[in-house]
């Protein structure tokens, strides 16, 4: 019988998750988070989760009646977020959870791969989240079947962290939008979401050192052992917004150019720029930075929290 057990773990873990293979071949067949595994068992994580961000903080959500629209449509669809902090992921998560909706994440892939947490690959892949692997159309139809096959995804289109400003977005989206179209024959309903102090609470962009913020000043900590690559800025007072605003879809035709694709994601970074009352997006700077052309330079919204 447990031989049988493990021969159809095995076969489920190779079809679930097409980082599988390589994320969890160091760790035994029949692992805690294997037996552990259910999406109700994860809605109630989340649940508890979203707590934390409430209380540390003071996290506020608004729009969610946009949302909640959507789910009693039944249907899929994209929510579409800026990316400004280490746990914008989480703390998303935590507050579909908290209405009892659960969604996936289009995440990098290197999530599977931190050799500082490798546990971390058993919990993404058992949390159901969709990696980026591969050339971007694979990467692009593996968000689609989720879609097509009825989950809700969380996704990112500016591919890295914002510094709090709303940046131009990666076409990515967009063909999203245009393969579910081609799929189904219907429009992908995409929800947009703002969130607004995450990068003070949890900068990204610090990961050697983490900061313990006081009343006056900033005091440079160092980063645990077990989490260099995760370290924060953290500021337990900084206040969270999250904005939610009404559905929509895009039009991509039949077969797009470059210029359609990029007019769609346009908008669809507008959209969430203007929920914070953001007149223009900041061009995306992720190329710069991968070739060391740009200097990471921080940049502030107003809002202090």
């Amino acid at each position: 019988m447990l031989s049988m057990m493990r021969d159809v773990l095995a076969i489920w873990r190779q079809e679930a998750n097409p980082l599988t293979r390589k994320a969890l071949e160091r760790l035994p067949k029949l692992h805690f988070f294997a037996a552990w595994h259910s999406r109700f068992k994860l809605l109630l994580v989340q649940k508890m989760i979203y707590w934390i961000f409430k209380l540390r903080n003071r996290l506020e959500v608004h729009g969610f009646e946009h949302v909640r629209r959507e789910m009693e449509n039944g249907g899929p669809f994209l929510l579409v977020v800026n990316h400004s902090g280490n746990l914008d992921v989480i703390m998303q998560q935590s507050i579909h959870a908290h209405h009892d909706n659960l969604v996936f994440t289009f995440i990098n892939s290197e999530g599977f791969y931190i050799p500082e947490v490798p546990n971390l690959a058993v919990v993404l892949h058992y949390a159901e989240q969709i990696p980026r692997r591969g050339p971007g159309q694979k990467s692009v139809d593996r968000v689609v079947q989720r879609l097509v096959h009825g989950d809700r995804v969380l996704f990112f289109p500016e591919g890295s962290y914002d510094f709090g400003i709303v940046w131009d977005g990666f076409t990515g989206v967009a063909r999203i939008a245009h393969g579910f179209w081609h799929r189904t024959g219907k429009k992908l309903r995409i929800v947009p979401a703002c969130t607004i102090g995450m990068h003070e609470a949890y900068n990204p962009h610090v990961h050697h050192h983490h900061h313990r913020h006081n009343k006056h000043h900033v005091h440079p900590v160092r980063a645990s052992y077990w989490f260099p690559k995760l370290a924060l800025i953290r500021r337990p007072t900084q206040k969270v917004i999250v904005k939610f605003g009404p559905a929509f879809t895009v039009d991509v035709p039949e077969t797009p150019t470059a210029n359609d694709l990029k007019a769609a994601t346009t908008t669809i970074m507008q959209t969430i720029a203007g929920l914070w009352g953001q007149k223009h997006l900041r061009p995306n700077l992720s190329h710069a930075w991968i070739n060391n052309r740009v200097p990471i330079v921080d940049g502030k919204r107003v809002y202090g929290g």
